[in-house]
């Protein structure tokens, strides 16, 4: 069996104004079937979470994903 230590393939940074190009870009890998990190597709697993505190970013970035 092929080992895959990656959780996500993808994880992508936003700004806020550029929110809606990067929603066409998760959709478009959701149809490929490629993982990525999105913060509002983990919006309920985030909830309640201050990010950069309880959950660093760079264990999403770095580690968690592959690009």
């Amino acid at each position: 069996m092929f080992y895959y230590p990656y959780k996500y393939d993808v994880a992508i940074s936003v700004a806020e104004e550029d929110r809606l190009v990067a929603e066409q870009i998760v959709e478009e890998l959701d149809k490929r079937k490629i993982r990525c990190y999105y913060y509002k597709k983990e919006a309920a697993k985030n909830w309640g979470e201050y990010l950069f505190v309880c959950r660093p970013m760079p264990t999403v970035f770095t580690p968690g994903s592959y690009w």
